[in-house]
């Protein structure tokens, strides 16, 4: 069996081993083929990781935010009803009072401008589908034309 294809086999299991850990609070699409079943399982494995170095600080690891500084993600109707400003707000931060299930917060959210847009696609397919959240898979040519669009 050629090298190649063996570290990409293994890759993926260690990928799908890590997303089996993540609990089931997790929002699984149906109609994925396998190819993107795959995909969206990986994604959800990275995006866990980058969610949990560079989000939990403020909104917590389990996506509930911290009172009435930094909104929860966990089942937020801004979240879910704005996906491409959401998109946005990671890439480029955000100054804006903004109300999250029916709360508002005033704390600025930092730009994270060093995330690629397969990054930004990681953490908001792991934010859009966990904690009640069932947004599906959020691919990464979906938040580049976002991000081609932000203001």
């Amino acid at each position: 069996m050629n090298k190649l294809v063996l570290v990409f086999m293994l890759a993926g299991l260690f990928a799908c081993d890590g997303f089996e850990q993540q609990g089931k609070d997790v929002y699984i699409p149906e109609g994925m083929g396998r190819r993107d079943e795959m995909r969206f399982k990986q994604y959800m494995v990275q995006g866990k990781r980058i969610y949990l170095s560079q989000c939990a600080s403020c909104h917590k690891a389990d996506g509930t935010g911290m009172h009435k500084l930094y909104p929860p993600l966990a089942k937020a109707d801004y979240l879910l009803n704005n996906l491409d400003k959401s998109i946005c707000m990671v890439q480029n931060g955000y100054t804006e009072p903004l109300t999250v299930n029916g709360t508002e917060y005033n704390m600025m959210m930092p730009e994270f401008k060093k995330l690629s847009s397969l990054e930004v696609a990681e953490v908001m397919t792991y934010i859009g589908n966990k904690w009640g959240n069932k947004m599906g898979f959020i691919e990464v040519n979906q938040v580049e034309r976002t991000l081609r669009d932000c203001n």
